[in-house]
Formats: C-alpha cells, structure tokens, sequence
C-alpha cells in the first residue's frame, strides 16, 4: 500500500500537466502566431524554473556557439550551469533572445504547439546543428568523478502541446533520419513529448524488452501509459543528474575571446 504522500505528488505531477495544458488553450486566444508561440515558450519556461535545481540558469534560447566559432541553427530553450558564461546584454524584460556557449549547456528544449512533419523536422535539425563542445579529458574533468552521464553532452528535447498520432510521428522521425544518416546519435533527441498523448525516448544502449525483443542503441521506444507523468519524472530528473556532473567540469572560455579579440603582440 503507498503511502499518502507518493499518492499526493503523484497528484501533483498530473496537476503540473494539467496546468500547462490550461494555459496552453487560454494562449490560443491570441490571434499572433509568434506572440501565441511566445506565450507558450514561458510555459514550458517557467515549469522548468519552478522545478530544476538552482544551480541551472534557464534562458528563453537564441543558440549555441562552441570555442572555435561555430553556432548552432535556433534554440527556444536554454538550461545554463550556473558556472557558465551567458551573455543577455540584448534581452531585455525577457523579450530577445540570447546566446551561449554549448560548454556549460546542461540541456535545450524545443517547443512546439502543434507537431507536424514540418516542425518535426524543423525541430530535428535545429538539434542536429547543435556544434560540438570541448572534449572530456582528465585535464578538464574531476578524474575521481564517473562521466558516463555525459556521454550525450546535453540533454535534447522537443515538446508539444499537441500533434499528430504515435505511429505517423513515428515514420516522421525515421524519413528524417533515412535522409540524414551522417546525424549522430548524440545530435537527436533523446525525448520527444506530445502532451496527453505519447512519449518517445532514444535508447543510450542496447535493451531487451519484457516480451523478449532487443532494441538497438539509438532506437526511439514509446511509452503510452502515464506518458506526461513519465516524461516529467524522467526529464528533472536528468536534468538533476547533468548539472551535477557539470560541477565537476572545468571549462575554460579563453579561447573564443581570442579569437574575437586576438591578444596584443609585444
């Protein structure tokens, strides 16, 4: 018999869906696509602020950039180890958008009200530009710490508010991938959420399923049942993991400046 209180937050977690689906129909009301998309963006925005640790800063997103210069395609959301640079000088009163350095970067999120074929693969791209950020070494890496969470680099999520079924959503997501084989597994998503309907997560590896059957390393399994409060759990948690593991990462920003200000010769 479980207790009361796993009762209550089990409660609470299905109130958290349950509001942002709310407010999601209350910001139809706006005519405006972009200020309706907006809207929406803070949604998700402020779930994250009101539930991830304080030692992530969470930014509406512009893109990433990595040391040597290269940046990625748009990115709506943001979540920034607080140790990290960011640079906000043009936001202002949470309007514009900002940049930041893919070193640092716990995680990235992608909102969608409604997911076509279209903003699917609009999504998968943005996500596939995502540039490569400073490689873990023991020079840069508390050497007594197990990285193996950081295998990914960062947490990669596309969310929806709503969209079309499982299996179409599923032949979205492998024409996409058939057309771009050369995108790693660590360039696409680890979850894709429609809100009320289905969660798709990425396999890191190999699993065997109750019934026997073996899903490969990349795969993207379905989970139906309890799918919002699933993906939920599964997203602060692993939020939680990676900006624990970034405590133990020394990342050094030197060399971007450099290059934009290339030091004086004597």
């Amino acid at each position: 018999m479980s207790k009361p209180f796993v009762e209550r937050f089990r409660n609470y977690l299905i109130y958290l869906t349950q509001s942002m689906r709310l407010a999601a129909s209350v910001a139809s009301i706006f005519p405006n696509p972009t200020d309706n998309g907006q809207i929406k963006e803070h949604i998700f925005l402020d779930f994250l602020k009101q539930h991830i640790p304080s030692s992530c800063n969470v930014l509406l997103g512009g893109f990433l950039f990595n040391l040597e210069g290269d940046e990625s395609k748009q990115i709506d959301i943001i979540i920034l180890d607080y140790q990290s640079l960011k640079f906000d000088a043009l936001k202002k009163d949470g309007k514009e958008k900002t940049f930041t350095c893919i070193d640092g970067t716990v995680g990235i999120v992608s909102i969608k009200s409604y997911l076509n074929k279209n903003e699917m693969f609009d999504a998968l791209n943005n996500i596939a530009s995502i540039p490569r950020g400073t490689s873990l070494s023991q020079s840069n890496a508390d050497p007594y710490v197990n990285m193996e969470g950081m295998s990914d680099g960062l947490l990669k999520v596309i969310f929806a508010l709503d969209g079309v079924s499982y299996n179409t959503l599923c032949q979205y997501v492998e024409e996409f991938y058939k057309q771009h084989p050369d995108i790693p597994l660590d360039r696409r998503p680890n979850y894709i959420h429609v809100l009320e309907k289905y969660s798709l997560v990425r396999l890191r590896s190999q699993l065997q399923t109750d019934d026997g059957v073996v899903r490969s390393e990349g795969e993207f399994c379905s989970r139906n049942k309890d799918a919002d409060l699933f993906f939920i759990s599964s997203l602060l948690i692993n939020i939680e993991k990676i900006s624990r593991l970034h405590r133990h990462i020394f990342y050094d920003y030197t060399r971007i400046f450099e290059l934009a200000v290339p030091p004086a010769r004597i």
